[in-house]
This record gives C-alpha cells, structure tokens and sequence, in this order.
C-alpha cells in the first residue's frame, strides 16, 4: 500500500496508515477486549416510545434468579441453590463466590501461587528472561487468579506463610521473612505487624507495577503500604481478642478441663507479679533432658516474664519528635522554653508513657500466656487446655497473605 499523502494545511496527529496497528491486551476478567462504548446486542424499543434517531430506551433480557454481577440482590437465593458455571469475562463479586461454580485447572493454580510467592514480581522477571509481551503474561495471570474464584485468597494466604509442624515449620516462606525483618525493629506486638502488613503490601503493589510504561506509582504503593499496616494491626488484636473465646470453646469440643485444673499455679503468679516465677521455671528447664518438647515453650516463657513494659523505641521517638518540633519552632521564646519546660514531661508522662506502658504490658501478657499454652501441654501427660498460641498469627497472617493489591483492579482476589 503506498504511503498516505499529507493535506498540505493539514495538522498531523501522527497517524501513519502503514504502522501496523496497536493493540492492547486486556485480560479475560476484565472482558478480554476493549469494553463496549454502546451496548452490545439488539435493543428492544419499547411500544408506544417514538425513535427520534437517537440511541433508543433498551430493556436487557435476564433470566430470574440469574446473578449478573451487576451489584444487585434479587434472586440470591436462587442463585445459591443453582449455580452457574463463572462468567470470568468480568471482575469477580462476592456474590459470584457463594452463587457460582468455579473450575480452575491445575495451572490456575501454579499461576496464582507463582505471582502470589513472589509479590507479582515473577511476571515482570518471565517477560525479561523471555522478551514475551509482559502485558499478555499479566493478562494470563489475571485470567488464572479470577478462574480461582474464592480459593484465589486461601491459595495466596498459603504462599505468604506455609502453616505445619515439624519440617513444614522451618520453611522459609515470604511471611516468616518479612515478620522476621519486623521483629528487628522491637517495635512491639502492633507495631510489629503494621510493619509485617505495611511492608507485604509495598512489595507486592510494587512487583504488580513492575514494568509498566508510566513507572512504579509511590502515590498507590504508599497507599496500599497504609491499608496493609492496618489490616495487619487489626487482625492481630483480633486475634488477641478473641484467642480466649476460641480456647474455652475448644477446650469443651475436645473435652479438656481448661486451665483452671492446672496442677501448678504458673498463670497466678504471672499475673500477680511473682518475680520468683523465672526460678521456678529454670528449675523444670534444668530438671528436663536439652531435647524435652517443652524446653522450646519454657524457653519462650523464660523470655515473655523478662520482657520490659516500659515505654518502648516508638514511645520515645515519638517524644523526641514532639520536643525538637516545640524546641525548633518555640525556642526562641523564654515564656515558651519555661512552659515547655512544664508541660513536656506531664505530656510525655500521661499522654505518651501512659498509653506506652499499657500496651507494652498487654503485650507482655498475652506472649506469656502463650508460652503457657505451648508449656503445659508439653509438660502434662494428658494436656489442660487447647494450645491457642498461634491463633493471632493465623489470622494476621492469613489476611496479609490473602490481601493482594494489583496495578489494575480486579485482576486478583482480594478479601
């Protein structure tokens, strides 16, 4: 086809007739092609409505009972009881996951669980190791998460923290090494997992965005880093919250007399105070052969009653900040300087040592009646109570893992 002739006056947009034409892959949960500007089908006019040559008043046919996703309730129960196969021509709904049936094969799987362990980062890394287009291969990793359907969070909540016992425990996962890294900081039990959540959810905002033309959007990472922060803080005082409730309830299903019956009275002391209680358990620990299964609970034990609850890193950097931003900006003022000078130690006191310390011993409660779950089990022959200790961190954990930000929404499952 020979060249196109320029108009002379004409502006050139920079259309060249002999560019071979663009095209942009969309993945099949969002429709597979350019959506539709108009509504596609045949309209049904309604009778006795004139046609004034504009788009004509359409009527969309559907089948009663039948979920569209178009957000509406009507004929959920319906739906329920008479799934349909999943339309993944669409983003997925809470309604598709309890009205549909989802099919995904076993490199649905694969797909999800690669993209999930490696925060989105394994698709940016195949397209530069393979020179395929990276935008088909997210489309391919969309379609794969969306055709999981509700096992899409359980699959990525298993590939941020594999559960178990024995060998299952050491497994370097994403989430043993991002809580790792945030136990560093001995930020405390939230601060800890905000860090956890925050940072999980950077690295994968991040990965998703890998590559993209327009760069990595800092604006959508730092977002998605602060409702990662969030989740994490909030499931974990959940768990907190509610590990009791679940223990008592458990205890009863499995017929365990709770920790009332305990022989020994390790928790009253604890909770009165009892700073003879680290002797006691040194003595069981040294009674014990170095391989007895409770040595790694009392060991824990051993370490919650010497963890301090004064007012922490955060405390006092929140202090200092307080201070040097009323020294900088009040110094230069004597009146100011002697106020501050009253005021800041009965602020630093009540307002920030106050609520520090409060939380800090919580903290300190909760990791010791932990180490007690995990201990008495191991020392009583026949165990008094459910071993809840890991409760918290289940539910943490499985919401970080699950919770997976992308660059274009709905391309994953969330929550």
């Amino acid at each position: 086809m020979p060249k196109a002739t320029k108009i002379p006056g004409l502006t050139d947009y920079g259309d060249d007739d002999n560019a071979p034409p663009k095209q942009t892959v969309y993945p099949k949960s969002q429709g597979g092609q350019v959506p539709p500007t108009t509504a596609q089908g045949t309209p049904t006019k309604i009778p006795g409505l004139k046609d004034y040559g504009s788009t004509p008043v359409q009527q969309t046919a559907s089948t009663p009972g039948d979920s569209r996703g178009d957000g509406t309730w009507s004929g959920l129960a319906y739906d329920v009881f008479h799934p349909q196969p999943a339309n993944l021509d669409r983003p997925q709904t809470w309604r598709d996951w309890v009205t549909k049936t989802y099919s995904p094969t076993a490199q649905d799987y694969g797909n999800a669980a690669l993209d999930d362990v490696s925060f989105g980062g394994a698709d940016y890394a195949q397209a530069k190791i393979t020179g395929q287009n990276l935008q088909d291969i997210r489309a391919r990793t969309a379609n794969s998460q969306a055709a999981l359907g509700p096992m899409g969070p359980i699959v990525n909540a298993l590939t941020y923290a594999i559960p178990g016992t024995g060998e299952m425990k050491m497994v370097a996962t994403p989430g043993k090494l991002i809580r790792g890294g945030a136990e560093l900081l001995d930020a405390g039990r939230y601060g800890t997992a905000a860090v956890e959540g925050g940072t999980a959810a950077a690295l994968s905002s991040a990965g998703h965005q890998a590559g993209d033309p327009n760069g990595i959007d800092a604006l959508k990472v730092a977002k998605d880093a602060g409702w990662g922060a969030a989740g994490g803080t909030v499931m974990q005082g959940l768990g907190d919250v509610t590990a009791p409730a679940v223990q008592r309830v458990s205890d009863y299903v499995t017929g365990k007399p709770g920790t009332g019956s305990e022989a020994w009275n390790w928790r009253t002391r604890a909770a009165s105070g009892d700073d003879t209680l680290p002797i006691s358990v040194q003595a069981q620990q040294n009674a014990l052969p170095a391989n007895d299964p409770a040595q790694p609970a009392l060991a824990k034990l051993q370490g919650a009653l010497a963890q301090p609850t004064d007012p922490g890193i955060v405390a006092h950097a929140a202090t200092g900040v307080t201070g040097w931003a009323a020294g900088h900006y009040l110094g230069g003022s004597e009146i100011a300087s002697t106020g501050l000078g009253i005021a800041g130690p009965f602020a630093s006191k009540y307002f920030v040592n106050k609520p520090a310390q409060m939380i800090n011993t919580a903290d300190r409660n909760i990791n010791v009646g932990q180490a007690l779950d995990q201990a008495y089990p191991a020392l009583y022959p026949n165990a008094s109570t459910t071993d809840t200790s890991g409760w918290a961190n289940t539910l943490r954990q499985g919401w970080i893992g699950g919770d997976r930000p992308t660059d274009q929404a709905g391309d994953a499952q969330w929550w």
